[in-house]
């Protein structure tokens, strides 16, 4: 039975202390909620949380990482996409960067995607992991989606 009594602050701040190693000083990826992705605070007197603003960015970075996306890809950037001098390619390149670069800005249009289609082997994966991480170094959150996976889960339904 759960003790009723025992404040959600208390419990976050048990979690916080797992953490800590003895005669260490924590570093944490974010500061403002101690990596617990939430933030406690106090209104009327009573005890709320709230989720950090890491939340997001820390789930897409999980889902990216269970991916099946190897590590290595994980941190290309631009400088990594070979366009071979192709056209298509340098195109592809030039349209996902002006996407990074404007997304901020057409965040809330009702067009803000990027959809990446063409034959197999011309850098699609790789391309949209680019602008994922890209997102992310921006504290922008991504979904990661696999189109075979996506397709066929929209089938069954």
């Amino acid at each position: 039975m759960i003790n009723s009594e025992i404040k959600f602050g208390e419990v976050l701040e048990k979690m916080k202390n797992t953490r800590v190693v003895p005669n260490t000083v924590p570093k944490y990826q974010c500061e403002l909620c101690k990596d617990t992705e939430t933030i406690l605070y106090l209104k009327n007197g009573i005890e709320y949380g709230r989720d950090c603003e890491c939340k997001e960015v820390k789930m897409s970075i999980r889902i990216m990482a269970n991916s099946g996306i190897c590590d290595e890809d994980l941190k290309k950037t631009f400088k990594d996409f070979e366009t071979f001098n192709e056209e298509k390619l340098i195109k592809a390149k030039q349209k996902a960067a002006r996407y990074i670069k404007e997304f901020k800005d057409n965040i809330k249009a009702r067009n803000n995607s990027f959809l990446l289609c063409g034959l197999s082997g011309r850098g699609k994966t790789t391309l949209g992991i680019i602008i994922a991480n890209n997102l992310l170094s921006q504290l922008i959150g991504v979904r990661y989606m696999s189109y075979r996976d996506e397709i066929t889960r929209l089938k069954q339904v």
